[in-house]
């Protein structure tokens, strides 16, 4: 923009209003402007509801200029997409109130569904647990629950070494542990071990009821969307994704 707030140039991804809105922060109000750096951030925390603090460009020191602008068009961009997906006039895809648009057959035209093989994703997610990864998780009941044969867990599913064993991350989720876990009042990790034992049953096992399968998913998508969007029991909107984290 120019010295009088006038657009020179913009990016199609980019709306004016936040160009405006940026320049306004930098000219308004204040004996002494504010500096381009600080106007950039205010800019970012605007486009998250109140209760979120974006995730910065890099972690573990303060970010350049550069990389906050980055960090805004990485936004800008996966928004932009968005709204261009939902514009599709021939397979429209609402990826702002849905996380999954099925795939049309192209011979009929007709929705399908593919049932993959999720196992790649249950040794991903136990390996993350396994890690150290997983928010509010103390590992060492898992240590307890490796010195009670109740509850079936292994020295080898603990620590994964047998890194590509399906039934060794399978003993990681068992009922036993899980209700060992309870017993000895770790709940939140008795609550995350539930949410993945539950999912993967609803994924791979028979003899589930539609209902509960549906639950089973719904349970591990709200588990996922507490951590990245921790607003979106109240907004599931999923445009406001933290997409730089």
């Amino acid at each position: 923009m120019d010295p009088n707030g006038n657009p020179i140039k913009r990016h199609p991804s980019v709306p004016l209003e936040d160009v405006i809105c940026l320049h306004e922060f930098m000219s308004s109000g204040a004996d002494e402007p504010m500096p381009f750096y600080n106007a950039l951030l205010l800019l970012r925390r605007t486009l998250f509801p109140f209760c979120h603090d974006p995730y910065p460009w890099v972690k573990r020191r303060q970010e350049t200029t550069g990389e906050v602008l980055k960090s805004l068009m990485a936004i800008y961009l996966y928004r932009a997409r968005l709204q261009e997906l939902k514009s599709n006039t021939d397979d429209p895809a609402d990826f702002f109130n849905h996380m999954y648009q099925p795939e049309k057959d192209v011979r009929t035209n007709e929705v399908v569904h593919h049932r993959e093989d999720h196992n790649h994703l249950l040794k991903r997610l136990i390996s993350r647990l396994r890690e150290g990864y997983i928010p509010n998780f103390d590992l060492r009941c898992l240590r307890e629950a490796l010195c009670d044969p109740s509850t079936g867990l292994t020295y080898e599913a603990l620590t994964g070494k047998n890194k590509q064993s399906v039934p060794d991350c399978e003993r990681m989720i068992l009922r036993g542990v899980v209700q060992f876990l309870k017993m000895r009042g770790y709940k939140n990790e008795a609550r995350v071990l539930e949410i993945f034992r539950q999912w993967h049953l609803a994924a791979d096992g028979r003899g589930i009821c539609e209902e509960d399968r549906s639950r089973y998913f719904k349970e591990m998508k709200d588990w996922i969307l507490d951590n990245w969007m921790p607003w979106h029991m109240a907004d599931s909107d999923y445009s406001f994704l933290d997409v730089n984290r």
